[in-house]
């Protein structure tokens, strides 16, 4: 149940998880009846490769092979997404700049049905760059994913989340190269006064602008969230 979801949860950050528990020992009961199955690939077009439509999930087949357990399951909880006249007019506030329609953000998969004032603490980022996807998306992990603090995740999912986070403790984290790719891969791109943009929807007078990678010393700012 919930309880023992949380408890899981808590016993894998503060390292108490007893030994060799394993998800096949735990009776869990999930309202939504979702399996610790993945979510589905987006729809890729033959022609370029690129997703068909957005939201699509960041997480790639290839992930195992790039990066922990850790980030591979919470990179299956979270969506990249063109905002919405609501996130415009909600996630402006304290912001540099404000949030323009069809700029690209992220945001918690579970939660993304409900009005964005009905989701939790750190449902949704907007990233200035897609270098600063990383960031926000550990953000995002952090706030609102990995203490299941999203009222709408499945028992189920936190107990991945859980029995990853031992796993990871082992294991090296994977670099932010790996998400620059990620991104790419996605058709997400930079422009120079517009923000993320999704190449099927970027704007007449928006002027794209080649992203490099951003040295480990520099941190993403200036992330949105709600």
């Amino acid at each position: 149940d919930s309880a023992a979801a949380g408890l899981l949860l808590s016993q894998a950050w503060t390292g108490q998880m007893p030994q060799g528990t394993r998800i096949s020992t735990i009776t869990t009961t999930n309202h939504n009846n979702n399996s610790l199955a993945p979510p589905p690939y987006p729809a890729m077009s033959i022609e370029d490769g690129y997703p068909i439509r957005l939201p699509a999930i960041i997480a790639q087949p290839d992930d195992h092979m790039k990066l922990n357990s850790a980030q591979c399951v919470f990179r299956q909880q979270i969506e990249v997404y063109e905002a919405s006249h609501d996130d415009c007019t909600i996630h402006t506030r304290g912001r540099n700049k404000r949030i323009l329609p069809g700029q690209i953000g992220i945001r918690c998969r579970h939660c993304s049905h409900l009005a964005i004032l009905q989701r939790q603490k750190g449902s949704n980022y907007f990233p200035n760059s897609i270098n600063g996807l990383y960031q926000a998306s550990l953000n995002m992990n952090v706030t609102h994913l990995r203490y299941g603090l999203c009222t709408e995740m499945p028992d189920t999912v936190k107990i991945q989340f859980a029995l990853s986070l031992a796993a990871a403790k082992h294991q090296s984290a994977g670099g932010k190269t790996f998400w620059l790719e990620t991104a790419r891969r996605l058709g997400l791109v930079d422009t120079e006064d517009h923000g993320i943009r999704f190449r099927r929807n970027i704007p007449p007078d928006a002027k794209v602008v080649e992203t490099r990678e951003v040295p480990p010393y520099r941190r993403s700012k200036n992330c949105s969230s709600e």
